[in-house]
């Protein structure tokens, strides 16, 4: 069984990150951000397993500088 964990999508051209989960299956997301990757955005994601929520944020900002916003701005999740 898939342990649940938290999604790190981040906007490299808007400096912008956001925090999804927990959740089990990240596969729509990830659909979206190759879908935003295609369109020639620069958008990553990553897992964070064990990793509490505002160390994340906190990493983000120090590591970074980028900004946390409630929701990345993605594509749509494809319809098939």
């Amino acid at each position: 069984m898939v342990a649940p964990f938290l999604l790190v999508i981040k906007d490299e051209d808007a400096k912008v990150f956001s925090v999804v989960g927990p959740m089990k299956d990240d596969t729509s997301w990830t659909k979206r951000v190759v879908a935003a990757q295609k369109a020639g955005r620069e958008v990553r994601c990553f897992t964070a397993g064990s990793v509490d929520r505002d160390e994340i944020v906190a990493g983000m900002k120090a590591q970074f500088g980028y900004v946390e916003v409630g929701a990345v701005s993605l594509p749509p999740p494809d319809s098939n």
